[in-house]
């Protein structure tokens, strides 16, 4: 078990490890993006965006900064497969109303990417914050015990898997019901004319189960006991696939390939993603594409085409790419949207629609879903925007999603993109250094992990309004009370 000592010579190793040459072949980069953006060359404009991100990408995987890795990854997916594409093929670029937009949103793209890339770089000069020895915030209290080097006992283990085993049940029979309701219905009336039949308790077991199961892999368990909880994990993002949410399942898969990359760098000799493991599942994803494309065309009653396999896998790419129009929406309908501060929206609401809130007597704030009311008086940049867009559509039930980017530019401008991204670069650097916490904040760091990951089509601060809800921090004192007052790490253990 590492020391703070050790961890302060770790990060300094990690800092020589870092060549200058990346560096300068990224600012090369920037500096031709804003050549091209001056003198409007659109071709080359698109080219650098990409250069740089693809850099960024790269240094993330050779310095083992794997959260940011991913992240980087997502926001290909969801931001810029339309852009990467059409340097190839025109008729796949996203068609944007005039040269003015499609300026401002790769701008806002590279500004998003530097600042991500500049958040990592810099969190490594930056010492773990929390220095008390609990082990809601630290492992070096166990450091004498490698048995337990989270703070969490054989019992507290094998309570968190079974309390998460156990709620997860009732997320699975949540999910079949909303897959049912679809394919009897339609993907649109999901988000109209959707309510769930299940009585409130089993609703709140499945709201807990995401927390336990990050708090049991935050326990670092052994892979061979780990197994059924990631199946069951994964399972949801399956089901998933049946009520129309693809990002809920692609997320899912990556959120467990992230740990188990970060589980192989532990120093426990337990190997979690093997050489072998990993080549089967760069061979499987073009597959799981084709997979999403194929049922895509089943869940709309498309027919399928499959003469070219590499097109449709290049399509069902570019679908999950049309985020990118957020961004333009934004900015063509900013005058007319609402002036309030979306990008913390969901704190706002967070803190309102609570029973401390009720309590302490703030205002309840709309929160159902495709209505005028949450359109006009809510804090949901999402609803506002598909409200002016289509507003008959969106009363209808269509939707049009997200995008932290965009968020953040409509509240706070360039530099809201800029300090919002190098924000999300500091926390996604950190979470690659879980195993130096105790269980508790691992749990959480997880949970933080899964939003950011999201944030390239939702909101900005999704990653405190769905982490910190009142549930999650209720089940997040009952483990830290069990850890330390009922079954704590005993030296003899």
């Amino acid at each position: 078990m590492e020391t703070a000592k050790q961890l302060d010579t770790t990060i300094k190793e990690d800092n020589r490890s870092h060549s200058v040459i990346y560096d300068f072949v990224i600012i090369v980069t920037i500096v031709v993006f804003a050549m091209c953006y001056w003198v409007k060359a659109t071709w080359l404009l698109n080219f650098s965006l990409m250069a740089t991100y693809f850099l960024c990408l790269a240094v993330q995987y050779k310095e083992k900064r794997y959260g940011v890795f991913f992240f980087y990854l997502t926001f290909f997916l969801f931001l810029l497969d339309t852009v990467f594409f059409g340097l190839f093929d025109e008729s796949v670029k996203y068609k944007f109303q005039n040269e003015k937009i499609e300026y401002h949103v790769l701008l806002c793209l590279e500004v998003a990417i530097i600042g991500v890339f500049l958040g990592a770089a810099i969190n490594k000069k930056i010492r773990l914050g929390l220095r008390k020895r609990s082990s809601l915030y630290s492992s070096d209290e166990y450091e004498g015990n490698k048995a337990f080097p989270t703070g969490a006992s054989y019992k507290m283990q094998s309570f968190l898997r079974i309390a998460f085993l156990f709620c997860v049940i009732f997320s699975v029979i949540e999910a079949v019901t909303k897959a049912i309701f679809v394919q009897a219905n339609s993907y649109v009336a999901y988000y109209s004319d959707f309510s769930t039949p299940l009585p409130y308790f089993m609703k709140w077991l499945s709201s807990i189960s995401p927390i336990l199961f990050y708090l049991y892999l935050g326990s670092l368990p052994r892979k061979k006991h780990a197994m059924i909880p990631i199946a069951m994990y994964l399972l949801i993002g399956i089901i998933a696939l049946f009520y129309g949410q693809r990002n809920v399942f692609v997320v899912r898969v990556l959120v467990i390939l992230c740990y188990f990359f970060l589980r192989n760098m532990q120093e426990d000799g337990e190997i979690w993603l093997s050489k072998r493991g990993l080549r089967l599942i760069i061979v499987m994803i073009p597959v799981g594409i084709l997979f999403m494309a194929v049922w895509d065309s089943v869940r709309f009653d498309r027919e399928y085409t499959s003469n070219d396999i590499f097109r449709n896998i290049i399509n069902e790419l570019l679908t999950q790419g049309n985020d990118i129009s957020i961004l333009d929406f934004e900015y063509r309908y900013r005058e007319l949207l609402p002036d309030k501060p979306f990008a913390i929206g969901g704190i706002i609401t967070l803190l309102h629609n609570n029973i401390v809130g009720r309590i302490i007597g703030l205002s309840q704030i709309p929160a159902q879903q495709n209505t005028a009311e949450i359109a006009l008086n809510g804090y949901s940049f999402s609803a506002a925007l598909m409200y002016v867009e289509n507003t008959a559509g969106f009363l209808m039930g269509y939707g049009i999603g997200s995008c932290y980017v965009a968020e953040l530019f409509n509240s706070f401008g360039f530099v809201g993109i800029f300090l919002g991204s190098l924000l999300y670069g500091i926390m996604l650097k950190k979470l690659g250094q879980f195993k130096f916490r105790g269980f508790i904040a691992n749990g959480i760091a997880l949970s933080i992990f899964q939003y950011l990951l999201l944030a390239p089509r939702a909101q900005f601060d999704y990653f405190i309004s769905g982490t910190f809800q009142i549930a999650n921090l209720f089940i997040l004192f009952i483990c830290w009370f069990l850890s330390t007052r009922v079954w704590p790490v005993k030296d003899n253990e």
